[in-house]
């Protein structure tokens, strides 16, 4: 009996000495509306896909001057867009992290006409 209670706190002493890690964790992957002309999704839920194509970007290109941002879908389809760079774009883009989610819109004339990035704890890093 006290070798049995022996291995028990043995093995309860071990169980509380690891570091628990809690909190709200969300994945959200990569989506692709053409219709609607919206792509979204998070950095690093979409690094850590098997697929070798799906990726979303915003950044800013320097000669031009203006915002680029791009979705390429499991089936290596591209959407992309453009604006001039403003202030406010260029903020956005340098918000952008491992783990933020992106979400933009364009025109017809695939100008982009609304960028949202959002950085959390819920949202994973990525993943080489």
């Amino acid at each position: 009996m006290r070798n049995k209670l022996s291995i028990l706190l043995f093995f309860l002493l071990i169980l509380t000495s690891f570091q628990v890690f809690a909190g709200k964790s969300q994945y959200i992957w990569l989506s692709v509306d053409p219709t609607n002309r919206v792509a979204s999704g998070q950095v690093g839920s979409i690094r850590g896909t098997t697929n070798i194509y799906e990726s979303i970007s915003c950044r800013v290109v320097s000669g031009p001057n203006v915002v680029l941002c791009e979705a390429i879908t499991s089936l290596n389809n591209q959407f992309s867009c453009q604006a001039p760079y403003t202030t406010n774009l260029g903020l956005a883009v340098s918000a952008i992290k491992s783990s933020s989610y992106i979400y933009f819109k364009w025109d017809a004339n695939k100008v982009c006409t609304d960028l949202i990035v959002i950085n959390s704890s819920m949202y994973p890093h990525m993943v080489p």
